[in-house]
């Protein structure tokens, strides 16, 4: 069995705030960017490429994102970090208006965001997207260039820039019980070999939602990221196989993706 991969390699100019879907009026930013805004980021690129709208009008479904389609043809998400990582809050003033009262009320709510700090290298972070070897090649190379595109992360002022985007195809590993990756993966299909605090957070399980955009009742999954929170740095980490894993091999490295 193989893959068709495409490792996109971002530096950051700043960092990005990409919020969490809670109830509450504090808005906090995801440390790292989840699965679902990287696949828009990808979308992003895409739709431009080939001129289509924010909404979906209907080829996949109605009244939907437009990276809906990525989506759709995405085996895994993985994502690698290579710099410091700080979340910050500041206070700041909202005002809204409710007309039933007809008057104006104002309210200071913390807002997240996620700076990053650079590590002696170019990169701040690497991005794998996983997709069949069996799309066409006309589809492979619009998904390349929409990944050249890729200009944000979250909200519009989470500028990135593109240093470098790899592509080819990755094949399976056999008979391995055990891998060294410092690509993240799905926290219950892997269990960490080490003593080592990583970083985990709780996503939106884009293989599971009924459509990107739309989040309402949708399934939260453990995603795991090889950086220590205690000092700050990103990783290399031994971890052992469960099942429903499946350990990929791209270039030198090793990826560890949901088995279909």
């Amino acid at each position: 069995m193989s893959f068709f991969y495409i490792k996109v390699s971002l530096s950051f100019h700043w960092g990005y705030l990409i919020r969490k879907y809670t109830a509450s009026k504090t808005r906090e930013s995801y440390l790292v960017p989840p699965p679902t805004t990287l696949i828009g980021a990808l979308a992003y690129g895409y739709a431009k490429l080939k001129n289509l709208p924010e909404e979906d009008t209907g080829y996949i479904c109605y009244d939907c994102s437009t990276a809906e389609r990525i989506r759709k043809q995405i085996i895994s998400v993985n994502t690698k970090l290579l710099s410091r990582i700080i979340l910050y809050a500041d206070l700041t003033r909202i005002w809204w208006f409710r007309k039933r009262e007809s008057i104006a009320k104002m309210d200071a709510v913390a807002i997240g965001k996620t700076y990053v700090g650079k590590l002696n290298t170019a990169k701040d972070m690497e991005v794998v997207y996983v997709f069949s070897n069996d799309i066409k090649e006309e589809e492979k190379r619009n998904l390349v260039k929409a990944a050249y595109s890729i200009i944000r992360i979250g909200g519009s002022h989470g500028l990135v820039s593109v240093i470098d985007v790899d592509y080819g195809t990755a094949s399976k590993l056999v008979g391995e019980n055990t891998v060294h990756t410092q690509f993240s993966t799905w926290g219950d299909i892997v269990s960490v070999q080490e003593e080592v605090p990583l970083l985990r957070e709780l996503v939106v399980d884009y293989k599971r939602v009924g459509k990107m955009g739309d989040y309402s009742g949708a399934p939260y999954r453990e995603h795991l990221y090889m950086y220590r929170v205690d000092r700050l740095e990103p990783v290399k980490v031994e971890v052992k196989l469960e099942g429903g894993a499946l350990p990929i091999k791209i270039g030198d490295e090793v990826v560890v993706i949901e088995r279909q």
